[in-house]
């Protein structure tokens, strides 16, 4: 028995043989009706399958003859109710790349305003998490030019907000000084993974319950300019995955913001204040160090919304001491210097389980003996800074102190 035509199977093999060679006018309207009568569940199975982004490239509006690419992205702005969060997203990501045109734009506003609730968290955490520079900060504050449209899906996404129960965090973190010991750190090689930080994110991103939150809320904020194409975001990226690190978003900087720190803790508002209008149903851990004026811009973070940033922590690569400055502590702003240190005041603050408190310990262990360093003097140095936090985390209670 010859196998249905109509069966998601048979029709994606339809589509991908029209899109394999010179597509013709003819082909493109035929791959609009497929995509018009598939059944929902048909559908779905072809957008996910489907290489959307070459068949958003191959159906085109022509000067002469019909407009079948905007045809198409009609079809699917009718069909958005048919379509479930992944295929939203998969449309969202391939709609992306290259220069949005109006019609895009209402689709990826259609698809964004009748998202509602936890099903609008997953869709932007998946458009968040591409693995590309092409995240949700891009597509709402740069891709789409219509200020109406923006508008509407930011009201839309602080609206569905407040359905949202009960709130987790997303986890922002710096990179230079936080994450690798870079710039101004040199009491380690440099690009080393700092012992246990890694370990310490992922703690956060569990969360303290239970049953773990979601994972994959951890974004990185750094003043690293972004280029066109994303270059130095897509380099930045890279070593992060090298690093371990699983594919995150990654707020960029400008050229002009790299001239002092001040203007560094500028941009890093600036993205923060983009990036709670994206989230609003979340609120905020942040982590830094005193290299670069991130202290400077979680005081500010705290100062704007207190009530959405759970905690501020500032890696002291310095060696200055925060209680001679006070006021740090008096706003609420851990400073640490090591992550088995960081991680015991997370606990404190509740954010993460003692468990997490012990993994983040061994995880530091383990690395810290596989990091080759210049002198012994150095290596010394670093055993006896860990040694100090290593030893106070079984001394801990089961509960952190009320």
């Amino acid at each position: 028995m010859d196998p249905d035509p109509t069966t998601a199977d048979a029709l994606l093999e339809r589509i991908e043989a029209m899109l394999s060679g010179l597509t013709l006018p003819g082909d493109e309207r035929a791959i609009v009706a497929i995509l018009e009568h598939a059944t929902a569940d048909d559908l779905n199975e072809i957008v996910t399958r489907v290489d959307l982004e070459r068949l958003f490239a191959k159906v085109d509006d022509h000067l002469i003859g019909a407009d079948n690419f905007t045809a198409l992205v009609r079809l699917l702005t009718a069909r958005v109710p048919d379509l479930h969060v992944e295929s939203r997203a998969r449309v969202v990501g391939a709609l992306q790349l290259g220069r949005t045109k109006r019609v895009e734009e209402e689709l990826v506003a259609a698809i964004l305003l009748a998202t509602h609730g936890a099903e609008l968290s997953t869709l932007k955490n998946e458009i968040d998490r591409s693995g590309t520079h092409h995240d949700l900060e891009k597509l709402v504050f740069s891709d789409i030019d219509s200020e109406d449209l923006r508008e509407a899906i930011l009201a839309h996404l602080t609206r569905e907000a407040a359905t949202i129960s009960p709130r987790t965090w997303k986890v922002l973190c710096d990179i230079d000084d936080t994450v690798f010991a870079r710039l101004h750190d040199h009491r380690y090689p440099a690009m080393t993974v700092y012992p246990g930080v890694l370990a310490f994110l992922d703690e956060l991103d569990r969360g303290p319950g239970m049953v773990p939150d979601e994972m994959g809320d951890l974004t990185f904020v750094t003043a690293r300019p972004t280029v066109i194409g994303g270059f130095i975001e897509g380099h930045t990226r890279q070593a992060l995955i090298r690093a371990g690190v699983p594919p995150s978003a990654i707020l960029t900087g400008s050229l002009l913001a790299l001239t002092s720190h001040a203007r560094m803790a500028d941009r890093k508002l600036e993205m923060f204040n983009r990036y709670q209008l994206l989230f609003p149903e979340y609120d905020f851990v942040f982590i830094g160090d005193n290299g670069q004026g991130d202290a400077e811009f979680g005081r500010r973070m705290l100062e704007m919304t207190p009530e959405a940033v759970a905690a501020v922590f500032i890696h002291d690569i310095t060696g200055d001491d925060p209680h001679e400055t006070p006021t740090w502590e008096e706003e609420g702003i851990i400073f640490f210097q090591t992550y088995v240190g960081a991680a015991i005041e997370a606990w404190r603050k509740g954010l993460i389980t003692r468990e997490g408190v012990n993994r983040v310990a061994a995880a530091t262990r383990t690395t810290l003996e596989e990091i080759v360093f210049r002198s012994d003097g150095d290596r010394a140095t670093a055993f006896a800074e860990h040694e100090r936090d290593l030893e106070r985390v079984p001394l801990l209670p089961d509960s952190p102190p009320a």
